[in-house]
């Protein structure tokens, strides 16, 4: 008996795959090009004051939307991380002193995000203090940048559409992480 359904019920779908007008093959939607960005140590005055920041180049032939830095980017506990890396002039490793600040952190709005076109060039000095070492002097210093859309993070309890919405946008944005060039820089001890 079962025999005999399953050929039964074969048949009639064979007929009707025969009979149904045909169907173009679905095709899955390509992919968003995988964003490509060169990022750069540059010198800015930001307040009367000569400080270092992290210059975001989109290279690719599309736009591409980015959040920018903010509050707590600096210490990892929202994207995108900014992380210092910090050699001596000889290119050995050197270790950074904490900082301390404060455990608030400002809601993600809609006014973190950037869209840069094709060869644009964008650059970001808040929430990007200079490293601490434990002795003062000149040393080589680069940045990495890194975004990961699905990352958790401590969203600071914020809610609200606003916030809700600029979560959201954040999610569906492709994930990268870009290192610059070393630099020579004084850095100093606080």
């Amino acid at each position: 008996m079962k025999r005999t359904l399953l050929c039964v019920a074969a048949w009639f779908g064979a007929a009707a795959a025969a009979c149904s007008p045909a169907t173009p093959a679905v095709r899955p939607a390509p992919s968003a090009p995988a964003p490509q960005f060169s990022l750069a140590l540059v010198e800015v005055e930001v307040g009367g004051e000569r400080r270092l920041a992290a210059q975001l180049t989109n290279n690719g032939a599309t736009a591409q939307i980015v959040v920018r830095p903010g509050d707590g980017s600096e210490v990892g506990w929202r994207p995108p991380h900014l992380t210092w890396l910090v050699e001596d002039l000889d290119g050995a490793s050197v270790r950074l002193r904490g900082i301390g600040r404060c455990g608030n952190m400002n809601p993600l709005t809609s006014a973190d995000f950037v869209e840069l076109a094709p060869a644009q060039r964008e650059s970001f000095a808040d929430w990007l203090p200079l490293p601490v070492v434990e002795t003062a002097g000149r040393y080589r210093v680069a940045l990495e940048w890194s975004f990961d859309p699905q990352e958790e993070w401590d969203e600071g309890g914020f809610d609200g559409p606003e916030h809700d919405a600029s979560l959201a946008r954040l999610r569906e944005l492709p994930a990268f992480t870009v290192r610059s060039e070393y630099v020579e820089q004084e850095l100093g001890v606080r």
